[in-house]
């Protein structure tokens, strides 16, 4: 079985690390301060600056930032994708306060680090320029965290740590079936308005478009066997093979095909 590689991009002043799922256990203490973006939700046991191992669950979409010095213990069974960020000491001007954070929801993040993935799968040239500025953009997401206060609404207050990996399971759980915003609804008995506004707010997007995301992993995740495209379309939840393509193509810049190959 070929497991998807792990993708960089780098300069004199940065470096992007597209790290793809799999199983981890690490521990090491960063020399510059990192900044992470979870692509889909992550569990497993980690400590920060501390010997107290604590169990987490990483939200979808979620930023995350560590501090220069602090040390950290993560380890997971599954893993999930995600990016890091790093830049030289001399770049990044004034320092963060050092606390660290994790599952801060930010609209430039999510739209930012998805572009920055799509450039690293598509294994081409990438512009420096265009990559330099997603970066950029994921730094002052950082910095609009902390001169936040970062009071969450009604809605994403509701979506609590085990509502949320309750329905995270749900779906995965149900990926490779028809599923709507009534039926996700009343699993947690909420109207599906109330629902749909709770979700995107704890996870900043859709239902709709986090399914598509979920089902997107489950096929990548099975490229890996010698399964036809069309097989793993249907298994994944997908209509047909021409939906998955579409999907591919318009998440990952890329099709199904181009992405196996």
């Amino acid at each position: 079985m070929i497991e998807e590689p792990v993708r960089r991009f780098r300069t004199e002043a940065l470096e992007l690390t597209l790290l793809p799922r799999r199983c981890y256990n690490a521990s090491y203490t960063p020399e510059v301060s990192v900044i992470g973006f979870a692509f889909e939700h992550q569990r497993g046991v980690h400590s920060f600056a501390s010997d107290r191992k604590l169990d987490f669950f990483a939200h979808p979409n979620s930023l995350a930032y560590v501090p220069a010095g602090c040390d950290v213990y993560s380890t997971s069974d599954i893993g999930g994708e995600y990016l890091t960020l790093t830049f030289d000491k001399a770049f990044w001007g004034e320092a963060f306060p050092q606390y660290r954070f994790n599952n801060a929801i930010s609209q430039s993040a999510i739209k930012n680090a998805y572009k920055v993935r799509n450039r690293l799968l598509s294994n081409t040239p990438v512009c420096s320029l265009e990559m330099e500025d997603c970066a950029l953009s994921l730094y002052e997401a950082v910095s609009e965290e902390f001169d936040s206060n970062n009071e969450q609404n009604r809605f994403s207050r509701y979506m609590t740590g085990y509502r949320l990996k309750f329905i995270c399971n749900y779906i995965d759980d149900n990926i490779d079936n028809p599923l709507s915003i009534q039926e996700l609804a009343n699993t947690l008995d909420l109207s599906s308005g109330f629902f749909s506004r709770a979700f995107k707010a704890c996870l900043g997007k859709s239902p709709h478009d986090y399914i598509i995301d979920r089902r997107i992993y489950k096929a990548r995740s099975m490229m890996k066997s010698a399964k036809d495209l069309s097989s793993i379309a249907y298994a994944s939840g997908f209509s047909s093979h021409a939906h998955m393509s579409y999907a591919f193509k318009r998440r990952l810049g890329l099709n199904p095909a181009q992405l196996r190959n």
